[in-house]
């Protein structure tokens, strides 16, 4: 794959605090032969003047405005329609490369015929972020934490994932155009879950170069500058987590809306039999979910028999336990990360309300889903 030309493409949102650090990045890097498409899709703050500064100095930075708001998975195919070349970047309009070599560093990661995909490391300046991004970069992922001992360039930094990294992936053409590019009925999210798993039921791999590494500099954006737009990202992120259960049975949260349901259900009944086949129906849905609840439960029953106690509602207080164990957990790694105490229990309090929004996320979703296809059918 020797300098074959790379169009890297940009979907930007409302990105005039981030898109001059990105380009800035871009356009010093030292790969001989590639060429940057902006799709900005926010008409309502165009970043068109400071594109231009850009282009006296890059000639080949291309920029296209949407006359509205199509959503990321729109946008992004427009560029991939209006490039020619053999490999596609998708880089999000707040991801910085950290080193003029990226560009090359993702070639690399083509070892060989079968890799459809190399993804880059990402990472945050925790110390830069605000307050509520420090808190919420533990409640999903938005990076690593940028280190001089991470930042060390490996010797063997190429390692087989099932995922792409979302925010800055390098892509074969002919493999994106076989599977039918990104699929457009994702506005917000869950594109990303949706190609991962068309690449790999294709025969085909996605690789993470861990020298190949970006800056996600999110903080800067006002998309992302408190806790209200966290919270209400909980919610967009699994609106249609449905659709993509139903083609590849995985879905980003789902152990939440199980838990959810646990709760409701185990608390209006204490029937063993009926909670026993609810938690078997959960081992089709979320095998770490399954596992959790049905040691715990069966412990339960086990003391239950030995000792005669009653403890009522179990299922309801066991999926109430998984969700506190899940945000106790990202409490604990901000302390083992950080060393610090401070915002432990501002982590604990809202990761665990964010999973319950997800949770509600999925539940909203699977209804509006469902209304959708009786209407169909009507």
């Amino acid at each position: 794959m020797k300098d074959k030309k790379i169009s890297v493409i940009i979907p930007a949102y409302d990105a005039s605090k981030t898109i001059g650090k990105v380009l800035k990045a871009l356009i010093n890097q030292n790969y001989p032969n590639y060429d940057v498409f902006i799709i900005d899709d926010c008409p309502e703050h165009p970043i068109e003047k400071q594109i231009k500064n850009f282009q006296k100095h890059f000639k080949h930075l291309y920029y296209l405005k949407n006359r509205k708001n199509i959503g990321l998975a729109k946008s992004i195919n427009k560029g991939i329609r209006l490039s020619k070349s053999d490999i596609i970047v998708i880089l999000h309009d707040d991801c910085v490369p950290l080193s003029k070599n990226w560009l090359n560093q993702l070639k690399a990661g083509f070892i060989d015929e079968k890799v459809a995909v190399v993804t880059s490391r990402f990472f945050i300046d925790f110390n830069r972020l605000n307050l509520s991004n420090k808190i919420f970069s533990y409640i999903y992922n938005l990076g690593e934490h940028l280190t001089q001992k991470n930042k060390k360039p490996l010797k063997n930094p190429f390692k087989y994932i099932d995922h792409i990294g979302d925010k800055c992936d390098a892509f074969r053409r002919n493999i994106l155009e076989k599977i039918g590019l990104f699929d457009e009925t994702f506005s917000f999210a869950n594109e990303d879950t949706d190609i991962s798993n068309k690449i790999l039921k294709s025969g085909h791999k996605i690789v993470l170069n861990r020298n190949a590494h970006v800056i996600h500099i999110f903080s800067e954006t006002q998309r992302q500058f408190s806790i209200i737009t966290h919270m209400k990202k909980a919610l967009q992120l699994t609106k249609q987590s449905i659709y993509v259960f139903l083609r590849h049975k995985v879905g980003y949260k789902l152990d939440c809306m199980l838990a959810l349901i646990f709760v409701l259900i185990g608390f209006l009944s204490n029937i063993h039999l009926l909670n026993f086949i609810l938690i078997f129906l959960t081992l089709f849905f979320s095998r770490i979910f399954f596992t959790f609840v049905i040691v715990l439960y069966l412990t339960y029953f086990l003391v239950n028999f030995l000792y005669g106690s009653k403890l009522m509602y179990s299922l309801a207080y066991i999926a109430i336990l998984y969700l506190l164990l899940k945000s106790l957990y990202k409490s604990f790694k901000y302390i083992k990360d950080t060393k610090k105490l401070i915002l432990a229990i501002p982590i604990f309090i809202f990761s665990l309300i964010w999973d319950i929004l997800a949770g509600i996320g999925w539940i909203r979703g699977t209804f509006i889903y469902l209304f959708k296809n009786e209407k169909r059918k009507k």
